[in-house]
């Protein structure tokens, strides 16, 4: 009985558990590498973001072939910063991981973003060449480096399909064209 009420007593002091969160946070986060991935090839503000104004590629990659995309999932996009249950996280290691890595502010859903994360750590993952199953070209890439990934896909990963990026006309989004 005296055991239940000081645990009651622990999880209702939010300052604390709200320290305990940041330290969690500050101490695991940074060693965990995390892949962030889109479901949307067309949005004219990644492209515009995340592929150098439209002079990048767009990778296309099966979610069958391999485990780092296979375990992707979608972001959570939410109003409010998520309030952590750290009861609940503690018993449940999946609820921190939705809490943190999985949560973004509503303001970003047009990135419609899937992550996947890795306890080994930020950097450079290998993933299997049958994986990658499209390049898109942004439309203002020059062509030597068109020309470049054209013959590096031909050579790496010869099934590859390769796309264009151009905007479409009177709309804000990608089209997407085979080459």
């Amino acid at each position: 009985m005296v055991r239940k009420r000081m645990e009651e007593k622990f999880y209702e002091n939010s300052l604390f558990l709200d320290f305990l969160y940041d330290m969690v946070l500050a101490q695991h986060l940074p060693d965990v590498g995390i892949l962030s991935l889109t479901g949307n090839c067309t949005n004219i503000l990644l492209w515009a973001h995340y592929a150098d104004s439209h002079k990048g590629c767009c990778l296309e990659f099966s979610s069958t072939t391999d485990r780092i995309f296979a375990n992707a999932q979608q972001v959570k996009y939410h109003e409010e910063y998520p309030k952590l249950d750290f009861k609940k996280c503690l018993q449940n290691p999946d609820a921190l991981v939705e809490a943190t890595i999985l949560s973004k502010s509503s303001l970003w859903y047009y990135e419609e973003e899937w992550r996947t994360h890795s306890p080994e750590g930020p950097g450079l993952y290998k993933f299997k060449p049958e994986s990658l199953t499209g390049i898109i070209l942004g439309y203002t890439m020059p062509q030597e480096q068109q020309d470049l990934l054209k013959r590096l896909a031909e050579v790496r990963v010869p099934k590859v399909k390769l796309f264009r990026a151009f905007p479409k006309h009177r709309e804000f989004e990608m089209e997407i064209i085979p080459i």
